[in-house]
């Protein structure tokens, strides 16, 4: 077990599952790079993506002010929301590749006109 999953076992905290998760018109995807995990979510608005660190209450996604929570291997939480998972697999491509690729907090976010 590396660290990670040492320190989420012990917060009592579900480890994050990758992957590609729906909830009505929006979506969130969740993309692994060893111990390094990032989120990017779609909606009507644009597209965010961030990197993702473990707190005591969640998973903290760098720069919201909301959690991010695991409820179970298929569920998560976030902004008032439940997401269902719908694919394992996530094209980790452009701004997200580059998040898992970085060393530091990362935050890239692309406003659609309305």
């Amino acid at each position: 077990m590396d660290f990670l999953t040492v320190w989420l076992f012990a917060q009592n905290i579900q480890p994050l599952q990758p992957g590609i998760y729906n909830a009505g018109r929006g979506y969130i995807e969740i993309a692994r790079k060893g111990s390094r995990f990032c989120y990017r979510g779609s909606s009507r608005n644009g597209v965010t993506v961030a990197s993702i660190s473990p707190t005591a209450n969640g998973y903290n996604i760098y720069r919201f002010n909301a959690t991010l929570k695991q409820v179970d291997s298929r569920k998560l939480e976030f902004g008032g929301r439940t997401y269902t998972l719908i694919e394992t697999t996530v094209n980790s491509t452009g701004a997200l590749a580059d998040c898992l690729n970085s060393k530091s907090t990362f935050f890239q976010q692309e406003r659609f006109g309305r």
